[in-house]
């Protein structure tokens, strides 16, 4: 089965960037892995070369928002707006 992972790291790169959340992008064995970070929180997104999506970080309203991206990726629909801020 061939790799979906240029093509969804593209698409990922692209909205992260355009929502101002991306901080950075690392190629690492395997995987890309993006740094996002929205108000105070912190999270990561890991695009494996399979095209597998893992979404890595303590609990918060970043960290749904990237689980809703990473569904929305994987089945080509809509990503709700940013998360306010919240203290956990």
């Amino acid at each position: 089965m061939p790799s979906t992972e240029p093509a969804v790291c593209r698409v990922i790169h692209t909205f992260l960037k355009e929502k101002g959340v991306l901080d950075r992008v690392d190629e690492i064995q395997y995987a890309t892995k993006f740094t996002v970070w929205h108000e105070c929180q912190q999270a990561v997104l890991v695009v494996y070369d399979t095209g597998t999506i893992v979404v890595q970080g303590r609990p918060s309203g970043l960290h749904r928002w990237l689980q809703q991206l990473k569904i929305a990726v994987t089945s080509n629909r809509l990503v709700p707006p940013l998360p306010l801020a919240e203290e956990e």
